[in-house]
């Protein structure tokens, strides 16, 4: 009797087990992907990866691809849309939510990363993205699952350019961290923060006198309309970090799991280089369509602007980040020195 009761037992764990399995094999997955921005490279790369995820999954997990006007989000609202699950993925810009989580900006300081090298941003940005960012992210529910390396941050001049300490003395630049409001500032422009959509209309009617971006996104949002001056500064670069929530991580069955980040390692290498190899595509049709004129900073100036970046850019920072900032920043340095570049402290 008392082994009949066992094996009814058993055979009652069972059933509840095999029936959960088919409930989680036939349970379908609806995630909302918000993207930042829109014309950027990765805007038509997330539809033909949201189809192969949900083609090896079986349909199983189905990714739906809202970009700005389809989804309520502001730059800087994305960190908090995917950490609270209001969304299930979100693309992230360090710089605009450098004000409620500094320590994600390390590598995107200006005059950090020396020569404008996006090879050495690249391998800080696989690095950090293993240790530090993984730290940051997991306090805001979420883990990056791809990311976008954008190149090189410009500046676009309707008149002049940027030659020594006078020449932006009285103009109106864009910016939109508060990072690369002192950089303005250190270069005695006048710093306008304004969204990146509203670029066109500022330059337009006087607002701005220049702008501020990758040369891709300058390109596709026909900024060469109103500033021909290009200055090929490459002062800092930025990424577009793609995050999912832990929570509707945690939701998918491992086999899925596993599908997913199969899928999206074999992504990696091109979505972190793309968009710096087209901008250097486009370069040269701007220069056969758009008229424009390119120059870089004296390499005078740019030291210059290097001496003065601790002070004004670098430690204010730090100060932000708190000590655990300062440790990544302090890692960054002695990683850069160890590849034998000088890097001011004072």
């Amino acid at each position: 009797m008392k082994n009949a009761k066992i094996n009814l037992i058993f055979l009652v764990v069972i059933l509840i087990l095999a029936t959960f399995s088919i409930f989680t094999y036939a349970q379908e997955f609806h995630w909302r992907c918000m993207i930042p921005t829109t014309g950027g490279w990765e805007e038509p790369q997330w539809y033909v990866l949201a189809e192969e995820i949900k083609n090896a999954t079986d349909g199983k997990l189905i990714i739906d691809v809202y970009i700005p006007g389809e989804h309520p989000y502001k730059l800087a609202d994305t960190l908090k849309a995917v950490s609270t699950g209001e969304a299930e993925i979100c693309g992230i810009i360090p710089g605009y939510v450098s004000g409620i989580e500094p320590g994600l900006t390390v590598l995107d300081l200006p005059l950090l990363i020396p020569g404008g090298n996006f090879e050495i941003y690249k391998e800080l940005f696989e690095k950090f993205q293993k240790g530090y960012f993984k730290k940051i992210l997991e306090k805001w529910n979420s883990k990056e699952i791809i990311s976008t390396l954008m190149s090189g941050q410009n500046y676009y001049l309707k008149e002049g350019w940027i030659e020594n300490s006078e020449s932006l003395k009285g103009k109106k630049i864009r910016s939109w961290s508060a990072e690369v409001t002192n950089f303005i500032k250190l270069m005695n422009g006048i710093p306008v923060t304004i969204a990146f959509n509203e670029n066109y209309t500022a330059l337009q009617t006087g607002l701005l006198d220049g702008t501020t971006t990758n040369f891709l996104a300058a390109y596709k949002a026909n900024l060469f309309d109103q500033c021909k001056h290009v200055v090929m500064a490459q002062v800092s670069f930025s990424s577009i970090i793609y995050l999912v929530n832990i929570d509707a991580w945690n939701k998918l069955p491992k086999n899925l799991q596993e599908i997913v980040e199969n899928i999206f390692e074999s992504k990696r290498e091109l979505w972190e280089t793309a968009n710096f190899k087209e901008a250097g595509e486009v370069l040269q049709l701007a220069f056969l369509t758009k008229g424009i004129e390119a120059r870089g900073i004296p390499v005078a100036y740019r030291n210059e602007l290097t001496e003065g970046a601790y002070e004004a850019i670098w430690k204010p920072w730090i100060e932000k980040a708190g000590k655990s900032g300062e440790e990544a920043f302090n890692e960054v340095v002695k990683i850069l020195k160890q590849l034998g570049y000088d890097v001011p402290l004072e």
